[in-house]
């Protein structure tokens, strides 16, 4: 009986051993370096029996598995001892990263990879220290989120010095040219880990100038209320005067023109002297760009200014309506655009007389306060009084030539 007893119980022992004997060995993976969301092959070996409805999978850690995620596995890519899987795209960075492949019937949790694997985080934006709207020739620094790209490549597009840079953080990139620029980052690791897919950002430069577009909108054709297309540039001329809630992307403003806006937002607005604006909500990521002598009122700024001694304005290509106005206001002289300024005023500062020589005697002499309030008018004189001015800066105007000068 005892025999009986004593041989029951070593079968059951045996059982008890075969049962849970279960062991799984992870091997080490081809390279040591990969990017979040791409796929590795895993290698491995199993012992004991498992269950029919067993499932091999795979853990990653970067605490020695006191936390984890489960890898996806590619679907029909398991087979005896190895599998395919996605590594999470939403990993931190990290050098500190093991696998381990486990079995669900019974859970088992197998040996790690014996080796820390690099993964690269997958950069989500670009993130750009400057508004959307940049000034030309002003310094510009490009950056993506964090220092954990070993190689960083980036193309800033046409017009910028330099054209092309590395790292994550550029600085100091400027453009010679104004219009939309497209910028294009990529990122590789150490052991050519790469992303196929560029990642892309977009900037307008802005300067002292603007090309009236042959469709622009004149002022005088525009209803109260108008918030039009972003590609649609408003022309207001001179005695023009709009009040609305908003506008499209680009407005111009001539001298005596007036535009009164509730809000303004990713505007563009060129203001010359002796134009108004008005902004009696928030400017919200828009840009003015305002030459001395202009008026500019905005209660809640969240934009960019950019100031110009002097702003042109090109007429080449702009409405046959627009230009027939400004001629008969005096205000356009038709080799504008084509040679370059010569109105001299002199002595600067100058406390009583002022001497103008350079612009032809056709055109009359405007003098606009730093307000945009224009305090002279005249027929074209060399010598200008200005005794009665109170002490400040001002701009003359002849045509379509301005100067800043002082008065003491």
């Amino acid at each position: 009986m005892k025999n009986i007893f004593f041989f029951i119980m070593v079968l059951t022992s045996l059982l008890s051993i075969t049962a849970y004997s279960q062991t799984i060995t992870t091997l080490p993976p081809i390279g040591n370096e990969y990017c979040a969301g791409t796929e590795i092959e895993v290698n491995y070996t199993a012992s004991g029996n498992f269950g029919a409805n067993n499932t091999f999978f795979v853990q990653l850690s970067n605490d020695l598995f006191a936390t984890f995620e489960n890898c996806p596995i590619i679907p029909g890519s398991s087979s005896s001892g190895k599998m395919r899987v996605n590594l999470p795209s939403g990993r931190t960075e990290g050098n500190k990263n093991r696998i381990r492949v486990c079995g669900s019937s019974p859970y088992i949790m197998g040996s790690d990879n014996g080796t820390d694997i690099i993964i690269h985080r997958i950069p989500v934006s670009i993130g750009i220290s400057a508004h959307y709207y940049n000034e030309r020739n002003k310094p510009i620094n490009f950056s993506v989120p964090g220092n954990y790209y070993n190689q960083a490549y980036w193309d800033f597009g046409e017009g910028s010095n330099p054209r092309t840079g590395t790292g994550y953080y550029v600085q100091n990139v400027t453009y010679s040219t104004l219009g939309y620029k497209e910028i294009n980052f990529e990122m590789k690791s150490s052991s050519n880990c790469s992303y196929n897919t560029k990642i892309k950002s977009n900037i307008k430069i802005i300067g002292c100038e603007i090309k009236i577009d042959s469709n622009a909108i004149i002022d005088s054709t525009i209803m109260k209320y108008y918030d039009g297309d972003d590609n649609i540039q408003l022309w207001i001329l001179p005695n023009g005067s709009i009040s609305c809630y908003t506008i499209g992307r680009i407005c111009i403003i001539e001298t005596g023109g007036s535009l009164k806006l509730d809000v303004a937002y990713n505007s563009e607005i060129y203001v010359k002297p002796g134009g108004s604006l008005i902004i009696e909500g928030n400017n919200y990521n828009s840009v003015i760009i305002k030459a001395y002598g202009s008026s500019v009122k905005i209660r809640e700024d969240h934009g960019t200014f950019i100031d110009c001694l002097t702003l042109t304005y090109n007429y080449a290509a702009a409405p046959k309506k627009g230009i027939e106005i400004l001629k008969a206001f005096g205000m356009l002289d038709v080799k504008e655009n084509t040679e370059s300024s010569s109105l001299n005023a002199t002595p600067n500062p100058a406390s009583d007389i002022l001497h103008i020589t350079g612009e032809p005697s056709t055109f009359p002499i405007r003098i606009y306060s730093q307000e945009g309030i224009k305090v002279i008018e005249t027929e074209f004189k060399s010598d200008i009084d200005i005794s009665a001015l109170p002490a400040g800066f001002y701009i003359i105007q002849a045509g379509g030539s301005f100067q800043k000068f002082v008065k003491m």
